[in-house]
């Protein structure tokens, strides 16, 4: 039997999910057959359509977000706030939970947390009734200081702003 491409569709958490890989037909009835190896790649396919298909990180983009910060596993887990087993299943192929996905998304994202900081800053100005200058300032050093971190390739600045008789100080270790 030789391998060709083929669709194959499965039932994910209630869900009917269809991914395309290499497979061995068989001459004689034409089903598909995966070996034991195939069957491995097979479950994380599904599971990264599922995680796709649900806004979540998918494996390749877990492992390519602890890679931008050239961190190790270990290191991008504790640096998240993770239990690394999590972190290691996640990337075999398990689903995380939306809440641990946000979490790793604003330690990996500068994007993400510019845009998480937005949100909470309109929130607390919808609850507050009024604008704050403040806390503009506080979201556009924020987002700056989440960009120059990711330039800097793992190296993380510090400094300070102020406004309104208020001042902010934030510095991290590397």
């Amino acid at each position: 039997m030789a391998a060709s491409p083929v669709s194959m569709t499965t039932e994910f958490r209630g869900e009917s999910i269809t991914v395309e890989m290499q497979a061995e037909s068989c001459p004689a009835c034409g089903r598909d057959r995966i070996d034991g190896r195939g069957m491995d790649l097979f479950t994380r396919l599904v599971v990264d359509a599922y995680k796709s298909r649900h806004g979540l990180l998918t494996s390749a983009e877990l492992r390519a977000a602890r890679r931008r910060l050239g961190m190790s596993q270990r290191q991008f887990a504790e640096f998240v706030g993770i239990g690394v087993a999590s972190l290691k299943r996640w990337e075999r192929g398990e689903v995380q939970s939306e809440q641990l996905d946000r979490q790793v998304r604003l330690h990996s994202d500068p994007d993400y947390a510019e845009e998480s900081l937005n949100e909470l800053v309109s929130e607390l100005v919808r609850r507050q009734g009024e604008t704050s200058e403040f806390l503009e300032d506080v979201v556009q050093v924020a987002a700056e200081q989440a960009r120059a971190y990711h330039r800097t390739s793992g190296m993380r600045v510090g400094g300070w702003f102020g406004g309104g008789g208020r001042s902010i100080a934030f510095a991290s270790a590397a």
